[in-house]
C-alpha cells in the first residue's frame, strides 16, 4: 500500500497539517474547500488558496459541501480527533458521509494507535496506491492539533515509505 495522495479541506489544525506535511513528504495533494478558500483564519478570498492552490473551491461558502466531496473523492478517510467524548458537528459530518458513501474510515483517538492503523491500511489496501482523506479538528477547538497532526502524519508516512 502506497498512499500518493493527501486531500483535506484546508481548514486550520488536522486539515492544514496534514497538508504540509504531505509536501514535506513529496506527496500530492488534493482537496475540497469552501468557496472562496475560507477557513477559520481566512474569511476572504482568496484566503487559504494563496497558499494551497491545489484545492478546489465548492459552490458554497460553508463547509458541508467540502466535508463530502472530500470523503466521496477519497479511497479512504483518516480522522484525527485525540479528545474522549462526542465529535465535533463537522467531525461527525465527515463520518456520516463516510457511512453513507460506503468509503472506509479510521477514526485515530491517540497516537499509541499507531499500528492499528498500519494494519488498517495495509489490510484496506493490500498493494494498491490510494488517496487518503485526512479530517479532524481545528486549531480553535483543539490549540496545539496542528503540532500533534504533524507529529503523527510524519511517524506514519515514514513508516511507510
Amino acid at each position: 500500500m502506497k498512499i500518493v495522495t493527501i486531500r483535506s479541506g484546508g481548514q486550520t489544525g488536522v486539515d492544514r497539517a496534514a497538508l504540509d506535511v504531505a509536501r514535506e513528504f513529496g506527496m500530492a495533494i488534493a482537496g475540497w474547500c469552501p468557496r472562496g478558500g475560507v477557513a477559520e483564519d481566512h474569511d476572504e478570498a482568496p484566503g487559504l488558496l494563496v497558499k494551497y492552490p491545489e484545492l478546489r473551491e465548492t459552490n458554497y461558502s460553508g463547509y458541508s459541501q467540502r466535508t463530502v466531496l472530500n470523503v466521496w473523492d477519497a479511497d479512504a478517510t483518516l480522522i484525527f480527533y485525540p479528545v474522549d467524548g462526542e465529535l465535533s458537528p463537522g467531525t461527525e459530518l465527515t463520518v456520516t458521509a463516510a457511512k453513507k458513501l460506503k468509503k472506509p474510515y479510521f477514526i485515530m483517538r491517540h497516537e499509541k494507535e499507531m499500528t492499528k492503523l498500519v494494519d488498517w491500511l495495509n489490510e484496506k489496501f493490500a498493494d494498491r496506491e490510494i488517496e487518503l482523506n485526512i479530517a479532524g479538528p481545528r486549531a480553535s477547538s483543539i490549540p496545539d492539533i496542528y503540532d500533534r497532526t504533524r507529529k503523527l502524519l510524519g511517524d506514519l508516512f515514514g513508516r511507510l515509505r
